[in-house]
């Protein structure tokens, strides 16, 4: 019985509202079962991530992955063992989701299922967040099927988003600004002096290395290559703005991060170090649109 239920693969449900992703499984355990391996701590670390306390109704709770990504959690109600939301932000700067888990009893188990709404989200990032749960519903029915740990180590890109209370060209006049690169972007100010330079050496508190191949695609998006001296490659970044309803959005991508060394854990460290500094940017970057705009 174990093998054929820890067999069967979740469900992604598509016949639901614009910027739902909803996903089921079967797995072989009870329902209290289940329950504790949604809330707590030393249960959700063995698949997921790691809690920074139990969920509870009235706590506010970090999930982290180890590697800079991480979810805050707030305004959490609890009907055990049938029903949790809660509410979460990607690195507590990206948009605000609702999670909601369901659980119900079976014969053979219990019939689990996720649902993640957040109204703005693209049919694009529908599509992605269903395969991201996907995995991780495969990790829930693994753990519960044979106690072991199941969650994966590092994820190889960052990326990260925030929101920005002005339009996107008018953020991007902002922040792009030769004199306000330097208050929020990692590298500096990256506009050349000379139209023709594509490199600069970079040197500050935070980071240390060359930038290269920089390109600005117009007013509101900018790709470029880092490396830092230690590093045997370059890892690639694209910082973007772009509109919204209310707004924009401020995006970095930035990957690369398993070709820098040959050592696994040395990577993760840099792709950790360097998540934590961009998630700094993003929160600056904001409070820089909001004073320019008095907000």
């Amino acid at each position: 019985m174990a093998t054929a239920i820890q067999g069967t693969k979740p469900v992604v449900n598509t016949a639901v509202k614009s910027g739902t992703v909803r996903v089921h499984v079967v797995v072989h355990a009870t329902v209290d079962r289940v329950w504790a391996a949604l809330t707590k701590h030393e249960d959700v670390g063995k698949w997921f991530g790691d809690l920074s306390q139990d969920l509870e109704p009235g706590a506010k709770v970090r999930l982290d992955f180890g590697d800079a990504d991480l979810f805050t959690i707030e305004d959490i109600a609890c009907q055990p063992p049938a029903h949790l939301r809660y509410y979460w932000r990607f690195l507590g700067t990206g948009p605000k989701d609702e999670i909601t888990w369901d659980i119900s009893s079976l014969p053979e188990g219990a019939h689990v299922t996720i649902t993640d709404f957040e109204p703005s989200r693209s049919k694009e990032g529908v599509e992605e967040l269903s395969r991201g749960w996907f995995d991780f519903l495969e990790r829930l029915q693994r753990f519960l099927a044979t106690g072991e740990i199941s969650r994966y180590g590092w994820r190889r890109d960052f990326d990260g988003s925030i929101e920005l209370p002005a339009p996107a060209e008018d953020a991007a006049a902002i922040l792009f600004a030769d004199d306000m690169q330097g208050e929020w972007l990692l590298f500096g100010s990256l506009t050349p002096t000379n139209p023709k330079a594509r490199q600069k050496t970079v040197r500050n508190s935070s980071v240390e290395g060359l930038v290269s191949d920089v390109e600005w695609n117009g007013c509101c998006e900018l790709d470029c290559q880092f490396r830092a001296h230690q590093w045997f490659n370059s890892t690639t970044c694209r910082v973007r703005i772009v509109s919204n309803a209310t707004g924009s959005t401020l995006t970095v991508h930035h990957t690369g991060w398993a070709e820098i060394s040959n050592d696994p854990s040395y990577c993760m460290q840099q792709r950790r170090a360097f998540g934590e500094r961009w998630i700094l940017a993003l929160q600056q970057a904001k409070k820089l649109v909001q004073t320019a705009f008095g907000n």
